[in-house]
This record gives structure tokens, sequence and C-alpha cells, in this order.
């Protein structure tokens, strides 16, 4: 029903982040996409959401509930037409231009990558509590992290993935780029910050 869907991209709606980055991605966007989440919403759980073009998420408080919970950037072959990994042997593209990512107060998310592609990633996460970690990794292409008023709360579990509550590394990135990190706690992390850039 409407009221189950948390998450508004333009005049559609819904249930989660993950569909609507399925979306974002399948419309093939040539300016930057706003996407709304309900305020303090569950907006669903999320592996991997794929994200290949600018996008601010304005989270209003809302929170990434379960999975990995990250934004995923030039890892793996995506098809535009299903949204999808691309099927073996077909034509599926990595990062095919340079993106800007904002997340405003959205609480649990993460970014994850594999990089394939010379593209700069932008990332700027502001007021983004319990965040996961921000971990791209690959020598290609250009990362530049902003990072303002986020937290990173590890766990003393050691069973649990890094992922889960990740009590390793909160923001790592070994490509050539800008990583700028203002009034953050690490709570529980073993190591922040790991740059080898």
């Amino acid at each position: 029903s409407e009221k189950d869907k948390n998450v508004k991209v333009g005049d559609k709606t819904y249930a989660t982040l993950a569909e609507a980055l399925t979306a974002v991605y399948i419309s093939s966007p040539t300016d930057t996409v706003t996407i709304e989440c309900k305020a303090n919403a569950d907006v669903g759980k999320m592996t991997h959401g794929h994200v290949a073009d600018s996008i601010t998420i304005e989270g209003n408080g809302a929170y990434v509930s379960a999975g990995e919970r990250d934004l995923e950037f030039d890892t793996y072959l995506y098809d535009r037409t299903t949204g999808k990994q691309a099927a073996e042997g077909s034509e599926g593209e990595y990062l095919t231009k340079d993106v800007t990512v904002t997340v405003n107060n959205l609480n649990g998310i993460a970014a994850w990558g594999q990089r394939n592609t010379g593209k700069t990633v932008n990332l700027i996460f502001n007021n983004c509590k319990g965040m996961q970690r921000v971990y791209i990794s690959g020598v290609t292409g250009t990362n530049n992290y902003t990072l303002n008023n986020c937290t990173f709360e590890g766990t003393d579990d050691p069973n649990a993935r890094p992922t889960e509550k990740s009590s390793n590394t909160s923001i790592y990135s070994n490509a050539p780029g800008t990583i700028e990190v203002n009034s953050c706690t690490f709570d529980n992390v073993a190591l922040g910050i790991n740059l080898n850039n």
C-alpha cells in the first residue's frame, strides 16, 4: 500500500531505498536525481545498491535496516534495461561517467566498491549516524570522500561480518583522491581511516 512506501523519487514512491536506486538507474538520468526518504522511516534491507549516476539522498533521519547497507560503485557489469547485473555474455557496463553522490541524514548507510574504470566517484555524507563503512578498493579512477558529522560504531562480536557493524576499517581508499573527514566519531573501530592513495 501507499503508506508502506517510504522512498520517493519525483512523483513515484517505492517501499525501499534499493527499489528507488534501481528505478533511478533504469531511467538513465542526465541530471542529478533527488531521492527523498520519509522522516525516520525504515527504508529497508540493501546489499550493493547499484549507483552509476549523480544522486542526492535526503534521508530525513530514516535508516537502512539490514543487509550490507551499501551504495555500490563500479564493481559489477550492469544492464540499464533490467536494472540488474548483466547476464553472462551480454553487454553490461561499469561506471560510464563521473558521479557525485550526496547523502544527508540517512542512518546506517554505507558505500562500497571495487573500481574498474578511470571515472571519478565523489561521495559526500552529512549527519549520517551508525554508518557501516565507506570502503572503495582498486587503484583506477579517483575517489573523493567528504564526511561531516557522521558516526561509525563497531561491535565486540568476533563473528560479525565487517559490514554488519564495522569494527574493522571504516573509511578506506587506495585510489587517488581527496578525503575530508570533519567532526566524525569512530566508536569501537580498530582502524577508523585507512588510506593508501
